[in-house]
């Protein structure tokens, strides 16, 4: 059949955006430009890269890797110093790019974005069409910032596709492709399949892409555990599968410490903010939580962590307990607001008579806290 007879199969295009970190620091810093860069979260040589450039990447340098590794090698990178708030801002300077030529979903993360193809659009030449102006128009804009893109019958194939030509490319994948436009891909490479998914497909039998397009629907169910198996198994096929609803279950914020910053008082004030920040966005999301765990204590005193339901028990024998148990004695409202740095269970928020934030921030026609979220006590 010829391709000008060929159903319309066509769904998704989806953008992302080269080493984006990097990109950002070398659009902003010409020096930088051609050379190996890791971004880091501190300048310091007990810290991991958190990005790496096209040319760091050529080296061996993938995101995660310690600095001194990175340095062994390659031992020319340049380590830059991370700014969250200017990659949030060429953020939404490039989703601006984008709008200009086709509206796009809401983004995936701060580096891709899908958008949805619709009437002629999804006509393959159109499609390109549409991906070549996107790139002119970012390239316009931003001398160093490029993106490649994908083009499907759904998002899971049009983010896959958008992996296979880097730095700058540009893949289509239609229906009649599928599956042998896959079978060269690692199965890594495959959206939705890390290391420990990996492993349990291997421990299946589907040791290649080959073999995972090729098994029955319910064999892949088996392999997942789940239906989530079945799920990706529609997705190879080109299926548009409506995504599952998801709930929050956790507001968690990090911070990698500096050197300055690795002592008793250092710790404190950088797990104050980190609760200021949790509790403002729980306040936002009107959430209380049910309990409160340190990071740190996942990786090294995972055993002794507590329930902190109740503020007569310990909530961690740690070396942050003692800060919580200043909260809760110095700010009892506070508290109750930010129990959940790092929280498994939360309740919609009530309104606290006594709470200042709640009333500054209440409308005068809602309606008063018991008759919203009555609660038991406990």
């Amino acid at each position: 059949m010829g391709r000008s007879c060929r159903l319309v199969t066509l769904r998704c295009l989806f953008v992302d955006f080269n080493s984006y970190f990097a990109s950002v620091e070398q659009q902003d810093e010409p020096r930088l430009r051609g050379r190996p860069v890791g971004v880091v979260p501190v300048l310091a040589p007990t810290t991991c890269c958190i990005a790496a450039s096209i040319e760091a990447k050529q080296h061996g340098v993938r995101t995660g890797i310690a600095v001194w590794e990175a340095l062994k090698k390659c031992p020319d990178i340049m380590l830059v110093e991370a700014r969250p708030a200017r990659y949030v801002e060429l953020h939404h300077q490039l989703m601006n790019a984008i709008q200009d030529c086709i509206p796009h979903d809401k983004p995936a993360s701060i580096d891709e974005v899908p958008c949805w193809l619709i009437g002629r659009e999804r006509k393959r030449g159109n499609a390109e069409d549409i991906a070549r102006a996107i790139k002119r128009r970012i390239t316009d804009e931003f001398e160093w910032i490029r993106c490649y893109i994908g083009i499907a019958p759904n998002k899971f194939l049009a983010k896959t596709a958008s992996d296979m030509q880097k730095p700058d490319g540009l893949t289509v994948i239609e229906q009649d492709d599928l599956p042998h436009a896959l079978h060269d891909l690692e199965l890594r490479g495959l959206c939705g399949i890390g290391p420990s998914m990996e492993r349990r497909l291997l421990a299946a039998g589907i040791t290649n892409v080959p073999k995972l397009c090729g098994a029955p629907r319910e064999y892949l169910r088996a392999a997942w555990g789940s239906v989530e198996g079945e799920r990706f198994w529609l997705q190879l096929r080109g299926f548009d599968v409506p995504e599952r609803k998801t709930t929050r279950g956790s507001i968690g914020h990090s911070h990698v410490l500096g050197p300055e910053l690795r002592n008793f008082a250092g710790m404190r004030s950088v797990l104050f903010k980190m609760l200021a920040k949790a509790a403002m966005r729980m306040r936002h999301d009107r959430f209380l939580a049910a309990g409160l765990a340190d990071p740190d204590a996942f990786r090294r005193h995972r055993p002794a962590l507590r329930d902190a339901h109740a503020p007569e028990r310990q909530v961690c024998e740690c070396g942050t307990e003692p800060y919580q148990r200043e909260i809760r004695q110095q700010h009892p409202v506070f508290w109750r607001h930010a129990e959940g740095i790092r929280s498994g269970c939360r309740t919609h928020a009530d309104y606290l008579p006594d709470d200042p934030w709640s009333r500054a921030g209440r409308r005068q026609d809602d309606p008063e806290p018991a008759d919203r979220h009555p609660r038991t006590s406990r």
